[in-house]
């Protein structure tokens, strides 16, 4: 079982081995404007580094908190991890890892706070689900809904 754990924080371990190579280039601390307009098309380039696709932003954050909830069921299933720190795993995984890696990729690191505080959110539905499981749904579910709804004006895109 102590194995299983180490997935918990692998990501974050082959991030740290990775960035300790790789010197940054430029790191810009900044906030981009607020955009209410959830249903702009907007595009992105979720799994590949060159070829993404538009749809309309608040498409783009129930595609990633499913993302997250499937991948966060799949990891309890197959390693038998408790719910919550499987929900751990693909919320880190799927909401902030990314971040770290385009920044690599790209060389550059641009930190917009906001933006990463809302991806860790819509991300963290399995962790919704995790504490859902015991204690009944409404309360969690109306706890990331609100936390959604305060944060998705600063989401990219």
């Amino acid at each position: 079982m102590s194995s299983m754990r180490f997935l918990i924080l692998a990501p974050l371990i082959a991030g740290l081995c990775v960035a300790r190579e790789l010197p940054a280039q430029r790191l810009l601390v900044s906030q981009p404007s607020r955009d209410c307009r959830l249903t702009r098309s907007a595009y992105d380039n979720a799994f590949s580094d060159g070829k993404g696709y538009w749809q309309p932003r608040i498409a783009w954050h129930a595609e990633y908190a499913a993302l997250s909830l499937a991948a966060a069921y799949g990891i309890h299933r197959l390693t038998r991890l408790s719910p919550m720190w499987s929900a751990a795993v693909a919320t880190v995984g799927l909401g902030l890892v990314p971040h770290i890696r385009g920044g690599i990729v790209n060389r550059s690191y641009p930190i917009h706070p906001m933006d990463w505080a809302f991806d860790l959110w819509d991300r963290g539905t399995p962790l919704a689900w995790a504490y859902g499981r015991d204690n009944g749904y409404t309360k969690p579910a109306l706890v990331w809904l609100s936390g959604y709804a305060g944060l998705a004006c600063w989401a990219e895109p």
